[in-house]
């Protein structure tokens, strides 16, 4: 394997391209591209390097990177210029990469991690993990995403699912095929579709108003929230809130265990606010249920630990894990309000501590006529959870079974 070395001067430029198996690039600190194989030539600042197989690079850390037109897996470590990375059919791993990277056509997994900024302007047919990624903008992806540690996140189309974990940006999505989990975001949360479920923890405000399947949403500060959702809506807010709230649900139940003082209620809208009244916050669901309680979703749930977002994460079964956090939460509500409505008879119900109707004389909802429930034991309960997970028994079925009607 011989080896070359090429002095440079000045802002240095290297383009690699027809590689068919490998290439690995890395910056350091001397004033020349070392080359361990494959056909190089050298015009100024400029090196090409063509038609190889596999080729070991080493550049000055400030180079401007071309890698393009190559049937091999990329590896990318420890550079400050711009990268560009287009027509790759292999895996993409990046680190450590502090100028801008742009990716165009790529039929392969991408890795980045410890990297300023990232942008897709074509599709990228594989997974993502991102880690330590402040900026990205991704156009098409054909995988599932992880994201750990990010800042700035716009993703265009997924059609895979999407797990997010302690995000310090907005999060910004589009058309998503699959299911969406956010987890510990410090910023907005924005999207267009979903056709999954969704569950996300936000300080920030929310905006998803095209949900086809459940969704569960903790706030950790008060913020607007517009949500709408074809399936059940579990709503968690701050223990302390100052918010404004419009609650609908056509064809379910309204049920609240936070105290909101209601202004105005009809048979399927319910108006009112917690605390002094504050932001907006909207929430319907067209088909199912809207439970609205206050405290954090994952103290009360305590039945999984987070998945999928470390750096390269099994994405096998991320949708379906998503989708059972969802419906775990929204069974858990159910069961815990002890729900007996049934659907197209829609009604509200709202806890109101006995000492507060004491002192202050406030008036209880009004009454529904309801059958008494069936008691549910909880062996019962653990049994129609367990049924759920294994696929057995559908959250429809269930929600049905835990209020006495199958």
């Amino acid at each position: 394997m011989s080896l070359q070395t090429f002095a440079v001067s000045g802002h240095a430029r290297v383009l690699i391209k027809n590689a068919s198996e490998r290439v690995i690039i890395t910056g350091w600190d001397e004033d020349q591209v070392s080359v361990n194989n494959g056909s190089t030539r050298q015009d100024g600042d400029t090196i090409s390097i063509e038609n190889v197989e596999r080729v070991s690079v080493r550049v000055p850390r400030t180079a401007d990177l071309f890698v393009g037109d190559c049937s091999a897996d990329v590896r990318i470590d420890d550079i400050a210029g711009q990268v560009r990375l287009e027509q790759i059919d292999g895996d993409v791993i990046l680190h450590r990469l502090q100028g801008e990277v742009q990716v165009h056509d790529l039929e392969g997994d991408l890795i980045a991690r410890d990297t300023r900024a990232l942008r897709s302007d074509g599709l990228v047919d594989g997974n993502v993990t991102l880690r330590g990624v402040d900026q990205a903008e991704l156009s098409e992806i054909e995988g599932d995403i992880s994201a750990d540690d990010t800042g700035a996140l716009t993703v265009q189309k997924l059609d895979g699912d999407l797990s997010v974990h302690g995000a310090h940006g907005p999060l910004a999505l589009g058309a998503v095929d699959g299911d969406v989990s956010v987890r510990e975001q410090v910023g907005d949360l924005r999207i267009e579709h979903v056709r999954g479920d969704v569950i996300a923890a936000v300080k920030g405000a929310v905006d998803a108003q095209d949900v086809e399947g459940d969704a569960a949403i903790s706030l950790s500060a008060d913020a607007p929230v517009a949500l709408q959702a074809d399936g059940d809506v579990v709503l968690t807010l701050p223990d302390e809130s100052n918010l404004a709230l419009e609650l609908d649900a056509p064809r379910g139940n309204v049920v609240t265990r936070a105290p909101i003082k209601v202004t105005a209620q009809e048979r399927d809208h319910v108006v009112g606010t917690t605390g002094n009244g504050g932001p907006h916050v909207q929430v319907e669901s067209t088909r199912g249920d809207v439970i609205v309680r206050t405290g954090s979703a994952e103290r009360r749930s305590g039945r999984r630990e987070h998945f999928g977002v470390s750096f390269g994460a099994e994405f096998a079964g991320m949708g379906e894990q998503i989708a059972a956090e969802v419906h775990d939460s929204i069974l858990q509500s159910l069961a815990d309000f002890k729900m007996h409505g049934r659907r197209g008879q829609p009604w509200f119900r709202s806890w109101v501590p006995p000492e507060e109707q004491t002192s202050q004389g406030q008036p209880t909802p009004p009454p529904v006529e309801e059958q008494p429930a069936p008691s549910v034991s909880p062996a019962e309960r653990k049994a129609i959870l367990d049924a759920i997970e294994r696929g057995e028994l559908s959250v429809d079925e269930a929600i049905r079974r835990l209020k006495g009607e199958g």
